[in-house]
Parts: C-alpha cells; sequence; structure tokens
C-alpha cells in the first residue's frame, strides 16, 4: 500500500468529515489528452506495471505509435492510501513538536488565525484518510446523480421539483467543477474533460 496527498477545499472536508463525499474527480497528469478531449478514446484502464493507468487512442487514426498514450493514475490503484491536505496553522511550537492537538484547520476552526497553504501541509499534521477503493476514467459529464451526491453536493430527493432533480443535480456539480477548476478550456465543464474518478472511504 502506498499514501499520496490530495488537496480538498474547505466545503469538501465538511462533506467527508460528516460522511458525505466518497468521490472527488481529479483533471492532474491528463492535460494532453484534455487540450482536445474529443479526439481522443479510452481504449483500455485498469492494473499496469504496479500502479493504475487508462490509455487512450486518437479517435478516427490508424493509431500508430504517435496516437497511443498511457497515462498513470497519480493517485494510485485501489488498495493504496489518500491524505487530505487543506489550509491549515499550527499554534505555540507545534509545528516543531509535529503535535497534532496544536494542529488548526480553517475549514472547521474559523478564520482567526494566519492561515498556511493546503500545499504546504505535512502528513503528520492531517486530519483526513482515505482508502481508495475504486479508480476509473471517464468524461466528466459522464456523472450520474448518485455521484453527484457521493461527490458531496447536499440534496433533499424532491429539493428542485420532483421531475427535475436530474438536471438540477448536474448542473449543481457543472456549477462547483468550473468554482474550482476554473471556467477554461481544460477544466471548464463545458469542454467535458477526461478525469479520474476516484471513489473512497475515510478510515
Amino acid at each position: 500500500m502506498k499514501e499520496r496527498p490530495i488537496l480538498f477545499s474547505g466545503p469538501m472536508v465538511c462533506a467527508i468529515l460528516q460522511g458525505r463525499k466518497t468521490q472527488t474527480r481529479r483533471l492532474r497528469s491528463l492535460g494532453l489528452i484534455n487540450q482536445a478531449p474529443d479526439n481522443w478514446e479510452l481504449m483500455r484502464q485498469g492494473a499496469l506495471l504496479g500502479g493504475w493507468a487508462a490509455t487512450f487512442g486518437r479517435a478516427g487514426s490508424a493509431l500508430g505509435a504517435d496516437d497511443v498514450m498511457t497515462i498513470f493514475c497519480p493517485y494510485g490503484a485501489p488498495g493504496d492510501r489518500l491524505w487530505g491536505r487543506e489550509t491549515w496553522n499550527c499554534i505555540d511550537t507545534g509545528i516543531k513538536t509535529q503535535r497534532r492537538d496544536w494542529v488548526r484547520y480553517r475549514a472547521t476552526d474559523g478564520d482567526e488565525l494566519h492561515w498556511r497553504p493546503s500545499i504546504h501541509m505535512p502528513r503528520w499534521a492531517s486530519r483526513i484518510d482515505l482508502d481508495l477503493t475504486d479508480v476509473r476514467v471517464e468524461r466528466v459529464q459522464s456523472i450520474t446523480p448518485r455521484d453527484v451526491v457521493a461527490e458531496g453536493i447536499y440534496h433533499e430527493p424532491g429539493e428542485w421539483g420532483l421531475d427535475s432533480d436530474y438536471t438540477h443535480l448536474v448542473k449543481a456539480f457543472g456549477t462547483l467543477w468550473d468554482d474550482v477548476n476554473g471556467a477554461k478550456p481544460v477544466g471548464a465543464w463545458a469542454s467535458n474533460p477526461w478525469v479520474w474518478a476516484l471513489t473512497v472511504k475515510r478510515i
């Protein structure tokens, strides 16, 4: 089992701690494919050389050496562990003694401190451990209403109308996607990029 860090925003940290978030979708390492996502087709995904990889072929081509691309998942394979990085700080001398009880987290402890960026959180300060139970590659717009709920978006049945829950759930996720990833060609919901869809279980 390997351990790898993963970044989470404040709202997603809260969703994990409340047991509402069991999936996350990520763009990392898929940038070349997502420069023109419609030009690529998924040929294979699964375990490969001790990791988890997706192999893409250029759509409509003879699939020569330049038309096939294999990309390994930077988050690992099922059975590996992810540890969450979030906005944080440490009171007193905790950062030297590495005492978790002196760590404060912006998502749940408010805004009274000068916060450190999540990217700088060390392993010892993390309070989120996640077992990676499933990895797959898909287009982001393939998300289902069940997946949207698993992504941590709160939803009461019938909340947006009996006949329109599917449309509004997916639209809500699309808005969140653009907020987090930016409305730009690679990250934008409208461009329908390829993503790693990770299913996790909190330890």
